[in-house]
């Protein structure tokens, strides 16, 4: 075990000597630049790497019983790595390493999907919680999973678990149906500025004293390529500063689900249906009139929705019920 051990352990530091450049979009040197991200060819390397975090994994999530888990991009700098592993029975994350991933367990985790606005948003949240991470790092990341193009790899029933060659840059293909109800209920997704993750539906933060939930869930064709999409209704349950209900959107694309940008719907209002029909979102809700009190709305309407480029577009004039400025401190 110990010269395997040094083994991972020369890999990694071989990683930081070799370097790995990237260009922005805009043709500028990205936050990666000087990042390593190949993990080189030693197959045997990799897999006894597999095996040492398949079992944190399983020692940290015994009700999934991970039996082996595949790793499918690694990021090192320093001493730190960023591993982006595959536990077959639950979607992909990314495990964040102060030291040899051999050795030591992973400081924190992270799965989700995220938009190229969220990029600060992100960098913060790896600043707290993996303490003592590099900055250049965790830029690199940030600007990874929200502008630089990664996608993540969903798990679902119809996609084949993916052992592509590690470090390289081609994508690792898998044909994607659609998207389930498993993928919609554990999905990440940044709601005004913050990363919100749900698990079996259900969403709760201590910190901000929030619970959430999803409901409604309707599948159809969206954007229109024959794939079934999701929709679906977010509350967040916030006490005395209101309930917020957002109307939600998962795409499949060719790299994964990809989550459109939430659109608010109000506070205190009731959502009855959303369906997904000739490629439109409609959602049957009931909201507030000029004299209706918080908790009982009157006001029924019937709202199309379609999707512009990256954006829910409302049909018909549609404004948010019952803003408040302090609604969960998040707008």
């Amino acid at each position: 075990m110990k010269s395997a051990t040094l083994r991972v352990l020369f890999v990694i530091m071989l990683l930081a000597a070799l370097g790995n450049m990237q260009v922005s979009i805009a043709g500028e040197p990205s936050p990666c630049q000087g990042v390593n991200q190949s993990f080189g060819e030693n197959i045997k390397n990799r897999v006894e790497l597999e095996r040492a975090i398949a079992k944190q994994m399983n020692s940290s999530h015994q009700h999934l019983k991970i039996a082996s888990v595949a790793v499918d991009k690694l990021y090192v700098y320093e001493n730190w790595s960023i591993v982006y592993v595959n536990p077959h029975v639950a979607e992909p994350v990314f495990l964040f390493y102060s030291g040899n991933p051999m050795r030591t367990r992973y400081v924190t985790q992270w799965g989700g999907t995220a938009f190229g606005e969220d990029e600060t948003t992100i960098k913060n949240w790896v600043l707290k919680n993996a303490p003592g991470i590099p900055l250049k790092l965790a830029a690199c990341f940030a600007w990874q999973v929200t502008k630089g193009g990664f996608l993540m790899k969903p798990r679902t029933g119809n996609i084949p678990n993916f052992k592509g060659n590690i470090g390289t840059d081609s994508p690792q293909t898998a044909t994607i149906r659609t998207i389930t109800e498993n993928i919609v209920k554990n999905i990440t997704i940044p709601i005004e500025g913050r990363l919100t993750k749900f698990i079996n539906g259900q969403h709760d933060n201590d910190e901000f004293r929030e619970h959430g939930e999803i409901s409604n869930i309707s599948f159809g064709d969206l954007n229109g390529d024959g794939v079934a999409d999701a929709a679906f209704e977010v509350i967040i349950f916030a006490g005395a500063s209101g309930n917020a209900h957002y109307l939600c959107t998962i795409i499949v694309t060719p790299g994964g689900p990809k989550v459109i940008k939430p659109i608010y719907l109000g506070d205190g209002v009731q959502i009855n249906k959303i369906k997904i029909n000739s490629h439109k979102v409609i959602m049957d809700i009931v909201t507030h009139g000029p004299n209706d009190c918080h908790n009982f709305p009157t006001i029924k309407k019937t709202i199309p929705f379609i999707l512009k480029g990256n954006n829910l577009v409302s049909l018909t004039p549609f404004k948010p019920s019952f803003l408040g400025e302090n609604l969960l401190n998040r707008r």
